[in-house]
């Protein structure tokens, strides 16, 4: 499928085939080309950007139909040639012969809702993006320190915009400020829709997530509605996976060959846990304390590997048995020694709830 066409391919059951064509993209096209096969055909697409139309038609006209995962369908991209008529061939092909491989197609009722949430997440890396590039005109200058300032505060962006020196940078600095303060704005906006369209959208889940130290309402949902159903996943391990949370391991021969396929799974969960990262040790005492345990152990990628992980498989366990977060359970699940990991009584207080 593209944006303004489709090409279509029909193979038996022994993989010969019997018709092909390519049309635009109009349900009545469709139709009248799979009309003569319908009472026993199977409709397989890749997942791309615009799958939503075809496999909702599908559905309504009784049509089997799944939907496949672009990164696993290797066998269309194994050829010396390859366009949009050997791809349908050999997707038909893969589908008849049991080795198609499925993505999960998001209930027609959530969608809207969580491409709401996905963009929110965008606006929010851009935002991010303009006070990493302050922060790099600061440290090419050296002349003095931005670390310290917080670039999310009125006060903070107008303290480094009277911090610098040079006339161009200051005209760059302003401009990634009023953009920023723009983002703000319409983040702002975002959220109170994003609340207000799902403030009835499984309200015990998102008050299990939200016992979590340092997550609000928004990723609460978020991760609800990238997951959907939790029990799709057998396993934690195959959860961490979806999260982007594993490192492929690629071997021939007993030896590591590669570290591709990075890309599979969900990139929007691996930033909301990366987010979680972020938040949850300002909140917690005891999590902060353990990660800078970790920290000392490991490498600091590893250590935010491992705490990112194991934010994973607590979210897993909470969906799953329906229990609220467990401060215990999670430090144990580090490994880390009681004298590292005990805390005072009382916690400090969380800067971001609602985010």
């Amino acid at each position: 499928m593209h944006s303004d066409k489709l090409t279509a391919s029909i193979v038996d059951r022994s993989g010969r085939r019997k018709t092909r064509r390519t049309m635009p993209n109009n349900r009545d096209e469709f139709l009248k080309f799979v009309e003569p096969f319908k009472q026993s055909i199977a409709v397989g697409l890749e997942a791309t950007f615009n799958w939503y139309w075809l496999v909702d038609f599908c559905k309504a006209k009784n049509i089997d139909v799944y939907l496949g995962h672009p990164f696993y369908m290797k066998a269309i991209h194994g050829g010396k040639h390859k366009n949009d008529h050997l791809d349908a061939d050999k997707q038909a092909r893969l589908l008849n012969a049991g080795l198609f491989p499925e993505s999960y197609a998001c209930p027609p009722q959530h969608r809207g809702i969580r491409d709401l949430v996905r963009r929110r997440q965008y606006f929010v890396y851009l935002r991010s993006s303009l006070y990493a590039h302050i922060r790099t005109i600061f440290h090419q200058q050296n002349t003095c320190s931005i670390d310290d300032i917080n670039l999310r505060s009125l006060r903070g962006r107008q303290k480094a915009s009277d911090m610098v020196e040079d006339p161009a940078n200051e005209i760059s600095v302003s401009a990634d400020i009023e953009l920023s303060q723009h983002l703000d704005t319409i983040i702002r906006s975002v959220e109170q829709q994003i609340l207000a369209y799902s403030h009835e959208h499984r309200k015990e889940d998102v008050m299990l997530l939200m016992s979590i130290p340092g997550v609000g309402k928004i990723i609460a949902l978020t991760i609800l509605y990238e997951v959907d159903d939790i029990n799709r996943f057998k396993r934690r391990q195959r959860f961490s996976s979806y999260c982007r949370l594993v490192r492929p391991q690629r071997t021939s021969n007993g030896k590591r060959i590669d570290f591709g396929n990075a890309r599979i799974g969900n990139p929007y969960l691996k930033c909301v846990f990366m987010e979680i990262l972020s938040n949850a040790p300002k909140c917690s005492e005891p999590i902060q304390r353990a990660y800078e345990y970790l920290k000392e152990q490991y490498p600091p990628i590893k250590a935010r590997a491992i705490m990112a992980q194991q934010f994973c498989t607590a979210v897993y366990f909470m969906l799953k048995r329906k229990k609220p977060f467990n401060i215990n359970m999670f430090i144990n699940g580090l490994n880390i020694p009681k004298s590292d990991s005990q805390a005072p009584k009382t916690g400090t207080a969380c800067p971001n709830q609602t985010s």
